[in-house]
C-alpha cells in the first residue's frame, strides 16, 4: 500500500475492501454500512476481517469431521482414501486419532 496515497484510515480500509470479491465484499459492506466508524481504524478492521476467518476455519474443521463420521466407501478404494485424506487435512487431529 502506498503510504503517500493511502495515508489516512478509511482510505485504508476502503483500499482493502475494493480488493475483496464475493462472501469477503459482502461481509465488509455489511460492517460498514451498520457501522460506518468502522473505517476510521485500519487496525481494527483488518483485525476483525481476520477473526472472520479464523471462525471459519472452525466452521470447516466442524464439517469436515461430520463428513468423517458420516463417510462411507461407495466407490473405489482409492476415492474413499482421496476423500479421506481431503476432509482430515482440514481438522486438527493428532496423528494417534488418523490412526485410528
Amino acid at each position: 500500500m502506498k503510504p503517500w496515497t493511502y495515508n489516512q484510515e478509511p482510505a485504508k480500509v476502503f483500499y482493502l475492501v475494493s480488493h475483496l470479491n464475493k462472501d469477503a465484499f459482502s461481509w465488509a459492506r455489511s460492517v460498514l454500512k451498520k457501522n460506518p466508524q468502522a473505517a476510521q481504524n485500519y487496525e481494527a478492521f483488518t483485525i476483525q476481517f481476520c477473526n472472520l476467518y479464523d471462525s471459519n476455519d472452525k466452521f470447516f474443521a466442524l464439517e469436515a469431521q461430520t463428513k468423517l463420521e458420516t463417510l462411507k466407501q461407495t466407490g473405489s478404494a482409492s476415492s474413499y482414501s482421496a476423500l479421506f485424506e481431503e476432509y482430515i487435512s482440514l481438522h486438527d487431529f493428532n496423528d494417534k486419532a488418523k490412526e485410528a
